[in-house]
């Protein structure tokens, strides 16, 4: 298989990763979405993540022509993701949530990209989110260095990462350990060992925006965000954005626990964020002042 941008021809061979979990709804059209790709990928590998037996057989008769591996229990999107890796045939992975969606071009978008920059190991792009309510947000995307992974949250969504296979597993893959933000994690491994994340700044993924999402597991994502913050703080060139990475994360995480109503949480990021991370009347001041934006607009 080849594509040809700027009239240069380059080999590339992609393997699209979809991890699946009970995901019926939505798999359908996440794979339509694949096969409408102007540069069709190698194979397509669908992970199943011990579904229950109805959709595990749901996913058998949607994904017929794809590579489908059935986990024999539930052990987590990172090892779902992993195990795709690990089957893929392609030098170059695609990740796709199942209930996302990619633009038609979304792919040869990238591979253009890669071809124009003989160094590129990794490509991202920018998004729509599509809400139940038909309301859209767009996000544009650009060229994210290990530096700018100090502004909260995670600047690359899963769904529009195209990375090289071999500087994956050099990286380390996802951590199995982690219930939550192992995207955040792996994505930073991969920034200060491997350089950028080269971009195309256009929409080319649908992100559904779910309800719950994260108010589900705030407590897990606290944790391991601040992990992973606290990690990665001594390496950052500019400390002091780095902390107010970390303060964003026990502010942000603070709103949700109230709006979440559960106290317990609350007490625990009040306890931490505490000096060096933030002194309480600030972090008190700019909690409050989150809530009034959130009720009230700007």
């Amino acid at each position: 298989m080849k594509t040809r941008c700027y009239g240069r021809p380059m080999p590339l061979s992609i393997s699209v990763v979809i991890p699946y979990y009970n995901g019926s709804r939505f798999i359908g059209e996440a794979l339509s979405s694949v096969r409408a790709q102007t540069l069709a990928p190698l194979e397509i590998v669908v992970v199943d993540d011990g579904s229950c037996a109805e959709e595990a057989q749901a996913l058998d008769r949607a994904a017929e022509g794809c590579v489908v591996v059935h986990l024999p229990r539930n052990r987590g999107v990172s090892v779902a993701r992993n195990t795709g890796i690990a089957r893929a045939k392609g030098s170059w992975i695609a990740f796709l949530d199942c209930d996302d969606l990619w633009e038609p071009r979304k792919l040869e978008f990238q591979a253009a990209v890669i071809a124009a920059n003989p160094d590129c190991r990794a490509v991202h792009c920018g998004l729509r989110n599509a809400r139940l309510d038909g309301k859209e947000e767009v996000y544009p995307k650009g060229e994210v260095s290990f530096e700018d992974f100090v502004a909260f949250p995670c600047p690359i969504f899963t769904s529009a990462a195209l990375m090289e296979r071999q500087a994956l597993i050099e990286c380390g893959l996802f951590d199995p350990t982690m219930a939550v933000v192992q995207d955040l994690d792996l994505y930073m491994r991969f920034a200060y060992s491997h350089g950028k994340f080269y971009c195309v700044p256009d929409p080319l993924v649908v992100r559904r925006v779910q309800p719950g999402g994260l108010s589900r597991n705030i407590p897990a994502f606290w944790s391991e965000a601040h992990r992973i913050y606290r990690d990665f703080l001594p390496v950052f060139r500019d400390s002091r954005r780095a902390r107010e990475a970390l303060r964003e994360v026990h502010v942000d995480m603070a709103v949700r626990a109230l709006y979440a109503r559960d106290l317990g949480l609350l007490r625990r990021i009040l306890a931490r964020a505490t000096w060096p991370d933030i002194p309480f009347p600030v972090f008190l001041w700019r909690v409050v002042g989150r809530v009034l934006r959130v009720r009230w607009g700007p």
